[in-house]
């Protein structure tokens, strides 16, 4: 769910657990303390990610401990979700862009890579 105003956070302690954006957390997941879940990333369920970890933006962690399993795009991909961070934009930007949010990325590389640089000049813009 996307929420305006956030109140402003308090300092970060180092044991503090950060979450970044575009994450999916499965069910019963254990994410310890000093944790930094980089942007797009996804925890399996019941996975335990071990203290003080930080994880690769848009991978996919499984298993007791954890370990990367994979990623949920190609390299190019992430990078230009890294370079977009769509997730800072406003929800009336969102709505205008929205055929953009409609393609799943996972089915043509060449078009998501595409239509993902044309996002970015109009982030750019």
């Amino acid at each position: 769910m996307y929420v305006d105003n956030f109140p402003a956070m308090p300092h970060e302690s180092p044991d503090d657990t950060i979450v970044g954006n575009d994450v999916w957390i499965g069910e019963s997941a254990m994410i310890l303390g000093g944790t930094h879940l980089a942007d797009g990333t996804v925890i399996q369920a019941r996975s335990l990610i071990t203290a003080k970890s930080k994880l690769e933006p848009y991978g996919i962690y499984a298993g007791s401990p954890a370990k990367l399993t994979g990623f949920r795009f190609d390299q190019a991909i992430i990078d230009l979700l890294m370079d977009i961070q769509w997730w800072h934009q406003s929800k009336q930007w969102i709505h205008e862009h929205s055929r953009f949010f409609q393609f799943d990325l996972t089915l043509d590389t060449g078009k998501s890579v595409e239509m993902l640089t044309e996002l970015k000049h109009i982030v750019q813009a």
